[in-house]
């Protein structure tokens, strides 16, 4: 007995100390401290959870308000009530019972006996002394019972519904709008959580209502259940010992599975038995059988009531779907606060605007009953479970209250929160460097390389939109991407790039644009050399521009004499190809800090916003004995030719447009002045590119000639234009000759302006103004000039004759003398016309006479003025041309007595 008893406490002792023997490693604390102030360690539980990480708020508020949009979008389309669902309810049936319940009862007699006579002869048989006796015969009377087993009596079959009855199951009219009542709160109800409460976004010790700072708190949650956690539910719990800290959501808020449970019970009782001459039995069936959906939580998230300002929050992960622990991995937890700090709009030297928090996390196991799925510690048990604890001597209690690692604690460490302002300053996209590579005649790839280029990041250049998502927009990392575009959108000007924080960086790069010495502050078009354009061949022309530097504008701030800024500026637009030739740096393609030689990038040459393609021709020239560059390019008729103006403009892609770009805009030569005819004899000549034909310095010979009769006129400055002679001086006694009249001479008429330049000249000439004139600059070059005539105006109105209605008459028509009209419609009707006979005692016609107007008569019968509107009378000549329109207006004269009807 006493070798039972000590197997007996072996056995109890295994029992005992076998949860501490699940997990070993000692690197866990329960949150107490030894004499020594140590943490405690205990064995780790299984529940461990990571460093906690902020996220940006924002993009949580925006992914919220995208769902609330879904959400109100749904509920608009797809509306919540329907009540020919109520109404079709109104013949469900919520309920129907039936009872399955037997008994059976039996008694019967038992078999009667079989009887039967056997006779049996006997011989041999002998007295006592031995002499022999007579055969005898015996008779015997046998009776035979069969075997009997009792049998209990058989149940019936249970009774269908009855014929013709088949209902129809489902909620009541009622309890179905008052769920769609409920479902329609919800829906409210969550649209007001997401657009999240007022006391969560206004900062509450600030007067000016100033915006309260949010965070979103995320934890890494890694379970590994151990072997005591069988039917036990993990818990993991935030403490934040903050003052004033707002709860705005968990994440996940639950999570849960649709399951379905099938309960069936049947009881049977039968029996039998002799009873004498009877066998009695008896039988009792019941079956019941119940089938039910339900929901099974996996994971929860709750908050809980704390003291002080100390704010509790967790989340509790079940077993469910008939599992007997919680299922294992990583999970990742989500908490989004309001906290006691207001989100400053620009930065400040002092924590006003931001905030460390220190999270301490406690994590431990609670059991889990699966039948009325309910948990709970150790402490929290029964006086039924505890019996049975005692009762067995501690074997019923569950291991995991046994375990010596049953609660962790741990203080993951501290996060600083920032303003929103600080983090969009750090993480505003930056530019380094923006290469670009023409692709085709008119597409180029963009290489751009920086820093926050994150998902979703945006580019707006020119007209283009770019992104990922529209497939012209390659995001290789968070410090680099290339852009899909034409060459007509990189020679727009510098784009921006819309990245997820702060404000739109413009996509320019840094530094000058590979250039040395002369163009450090940029380079512009000459606006003393004009742009050239040469004749048209096979559709294309030659234009050619010249270049030169910028001078620094605060260099010339500095200078205070004309002399010395008309000096810095002669030296600062010096420029040479060598000085836009090769310049020494790095490459998106190169290595970092690769010292390698690479040629400047090519300007683009547009003309009207449209790229000219490559190739350009750049070589060095001389203006006025100064450096300069010369580009030429070959464009097409269809963007520059002899009648039209442009604006021509070069640009470096992707720098500094105040330095590395510039306009000019260009007239062509023939169109660089306007005509505009006075009369048969007097025009007006004007210049319309912004240069005065005269300047205001042009004092004297500053003559151009107007070529438009067999004598070439001169104008300009006063001195251009002849004097008549004086006539000669008439001698003493001599009565003065009469001379015959001179021919009438040009006159020219300056129209200065209000600085004194002129740009517009009248001139009225003695004879008929021709077609086309010439004229000729000062520097001998030469306009073509087209004068437009002078025609009279005719009115080609259509002319409108009334008439009322059923009236009958003729009326006039003038045409066209060179005319001859053959027929007289209306609606497609032919009309009766006439044409009075010339007068023979007239006088013959004038050359004037003859170009007339003739008139004819036209017959207009009741035929067509019977209804009120309007009739097209047509005059047609040869081969069907229309001569002249004109409209008769019928009116209605009976309409106020009804004669209209």
């Amino acid at each position: 007995m006493r070798r039972v008893n000590q197997c007996l406490a072996a056995l109890f002792s295994m029992f005992a100390v076998s949860a501490a023997l699940g997990q070993g490693v000692n690197n866990c604390t329960d949150g107490t401290k030894d004499d020594a102030k140590n943490w405690k360690l205990v064995p780790c539980n299984g529940l461990s959870v990571g460093l906690p990480k902020a996220f940006d708020n924002r993009t949580l508020t925006l992914q919220l308000q995208k769902l609330k949009q879904q959400l109100s979008q749904q509920q608009t389309q797809n509306g919540v009530f329907d009540f020919k669902s109520v109404a079709a309810a109104l013949n469900n049936l919520q309920g129907l019972s039936q009872r399955e319940t037997s008994t059976a009862v039996s008694v019967t007699a038992s078999p009667t006996p079989a009887t039967s006579l056997t006779n049996t002869l006997n011989t041999g048989i002998v007295d006592a002394n031995g002499n022999p006796l007579p055969n005898t015969t015996t008779t015997q009377n046998q009776v035979t019972n069969s075997s009997v087993t009792p049998a209990a009596p058989a149940f019936d079959s249970f009774a269908a519904l009855p014929a013709g009855f088949s209902p129809t199951f489902g909620s009541s009219p009622s309890d179905l709008l008052n769920d769609q009542m409920d479902l329609s709160y919800q829906i409210v109800n969550l649209q007001l959580l997401l657009d999240r409460a007022l006391s969560d976004r206004i900062y509450p010790h600030s007067a000016d209502g100033q915006t309260r700072l949010q965070t979103v708190l995320g934890f890494n949650v890694t379970l590994d259940p151990p072997r005591t956690a069988n039917d036990a539910v993990a818990v993991v719990e935030v403490a934040l010992d903050v003052d004033d800290v707002s709860l705005v959501a968990l994440m996940p808020q639950e999570k849960t599975y649709n399951a379905a449970a099938l309960s069936s019970k049947s009881n049977a009782y039968s029996g039998a038995a002799m009873a004498g001459a009877f066998q009695v039995g008896g039988g009792l069936r019941k079956r019941s059988q119940v089938f039910y959906l339900y929901k099974d939580v996996d994971t929860l998230s709750y908050e809980r009531m704390a003291p002080g300002g100390k704010i509790v929050f967790g989340w509790m992960f079940r077993p469910v779907l008939g599992r007997r622990s919680v299922t294992p991995g990583l999970k990742q937890l989500f908490a989004v606060l309001a906290l006691p700090k207001k989100d400053c709009t620009a930065a400040v030297a002092d924590d006003s605007c931001s905030i460390t928090l220190t999270p301490k996390i406690r994590t431990y196991w609670k059991k889990y009953d699966r039948n009325t799925q309910t948990a709970f510690e150790e402490r929290e048990a029964n006086r039924a479970r505890d019996f049975m604890y005692g009762l067995s001597f501690g074997l019923a209690k569950p291991q995991l209250f046994a375990h010596a690692g049953y609660l962790n604690y741990r203080a993951v460490g501290s996060v600083r929160i920032g303003s929103t302002d600080e983090y969009q300053q750090q993480l505003t996209p930056t530019v380094t460097n923006i290469e670009w590579r023409p692709t085709g005649s008119k597409t180029a790839t963009i290489s751009v390389k920086g820093n926050n280029f994150f998902t979703d990041t945006q580019v707006l250049l020119g007209d283009n939109h770019y992104s990922e998502s529209a497939g012209n927009m390659a995001i290789k990392s968070d410090q680099s991407f290339e852009l899909a575009s034409t060459l007509d959108q990189v020679a727009s000007g510098t784009g921006v790039i819309q990245g997820r924080y702060g404000l739109s960086a413009p996509l320019v790069n840094t530094g000058p644009a590979n250039c040395r010495e002369q163009c450090e502050y940029g380079v512009e078009i000459d606006g003393s050399v004009q742009p050239k354009l040469t004749e048209s061949l096979s559709g294309t022309r030659r234009l050619t521009i010249t270049l030169r530097g910028k001078p620094d504008p605060k260099v010339l701030l500095t200078k205070s004499k004309d002399d010395e800024k008309s000096a810095y500026k002669k030296q600062s637009w010096k420029l040479a190809v060598s000085n836009l030739g090769v310049v020494t740096n790095g490459s998106l393609t190169a290595k970092s800090g690769a010292a390698t030689t690479y040629a400047t990038q090519t300007p683009i040459l547009s003309v009207n916003g449209t790229a000219v393609p490559f190739p350009y021709d750049i070589v060095p020239i001389l203006v006025g004995g100064e450096e300069r560059v010369q580009i030429s390019a070959d464009v097409s008729d269809t963007l520059l030719n002899d009648t039209s103006a442009a604006t021509i403009k070069i640009a470096w892609p992707f720098y500094d447009p105040e330095r590395w770009s510039s306009t000019i805009p260009y007239t062509p030569i023939d169109a660089q002045f306007t005509v505009a005819r006075v009369s048969d004899n007097t025009f007006v000549l004007a210049r319309i590119n912004g240069t005065a034909i005269v300047g205001s310095t042009d004092t004297k010979d500053h003559c151009w000639t107007l070529i438009a009769s067999d004598k070439p006129l001169r104008f300009g400055t006063p001195d251009c234009t002849p004097k008549p002679p004086a006539p000669a001086p008439a001698k003493a006694g001599r009565k003065p000759v009469k001379k015959p009249a001179e021919a009438e001479q040009p006159t020219v008429t300056p129209l200065p302006s209000r600085d004194k330049s002129i740009a517009s000249f009248v001139f009225t000439l003695p004879t008929k103004l021709p077609s086309k004139a010439l004229l000729v600059s000062t520097d001998a070059g030469i306009y073509h000039l087209t004068i437009p005539d002078v025609a009279d105006k005719k009115d080609t109105a259509v002319k409108v004759t009334t008439l009322q209605q059923y009236d009958s008459t003729w009326i006039d028509i003038t045409y066209p003398a060179a005319k001859v009209p053959v027929r007289v419609e209306t609606n497609g009707v032919a009309l009766k016309w006439r044409i009075d006979p010339p007068d023979p005692k007239a006088k013959p016609d004038t050359a004037a006479a003859k170009k007339a107007d003739k008139t004819l008569h036209v017959e207009i019968t009741r035929a067509q003025t019977a209804k009120p509107g309007l009739l097209d009378l047509i005059v047609f000549g040869k081969d069907d041309a229309q001569i002249v329109k004109q409209q008769i207006k019928v009116t209605c004269t009976l309409c106020g007595d009804g004669g209209d009807k």
